[in-house]
């Protein structure tokens, strides 16, 4: 598979769980009754669908070029998922996970915040989550590569 096939199934998989993001967003329109109970259905849906979705896309996508990404990426001693601002884009995601991180902890211990800034931190949370584990990741470092000159740098 060429790296423009791959970008663009990273990119489906980056929307899928931006979907998962947006449900998390969505979440003071569900309620007991009525069409808001209907919709916290269809947010409950929206939610897992993204998260299905993205998650086998992704893994997919890996397993399929495993052998081609295990010979061009280098070994590294910390696993993807536990490395941060290993690139310029995951850098970005990085420090927006640590502050909404404390932003998130500060709305929990707080009563009274105002409701907009809990969805707020909440969603830019679960976003720069995703974008953690997808920007850290080897196939989005084998697809930032410059020919072969390792991957593209902070």
């Amino acid at each position: 598979m060429e790296k423009q096939q791959m970008k663009k199934k990273l990119w489906i998989s980056i929307g899928c769980f931006a979907l998962t993001s947006l449900a998390v967003l969505l979440t003071p329109l569900s309620g007991d009754e009525g069409i808001k109970k209907a919709a916290g259905y269809l947010i409950g849906v929206l939610f897992w669908l993204g998260i299905a979705g993205g998650c086998f896309l992704y893994f997919w996508l890996y397993r399929k070029e495993h052998k081609l990404l295990k010979q061009t990426m280098t070994k590294e001693k910390i696993p993807s998922g536990l490395r941060f601002f290993s690139n310029r884009f995951a850098a970005v995601s990085d420090g927006i996970l640590i502050v909404t991180l404390c932003l998130n902890i500060y709305c929990i211990r707080t009563l009274g915040v105002n409701q907009l800034l809990e969805l707020a931190a909440m969603f830019l949370f679960t976003t720069s989550v995703y974008m953690h584990f997808l920007l850290n990741g080897r196939v989005f470092q084998y697809i930032t590569q410059n020919k072969g000159k390792g991957v593209q740098g902070k």
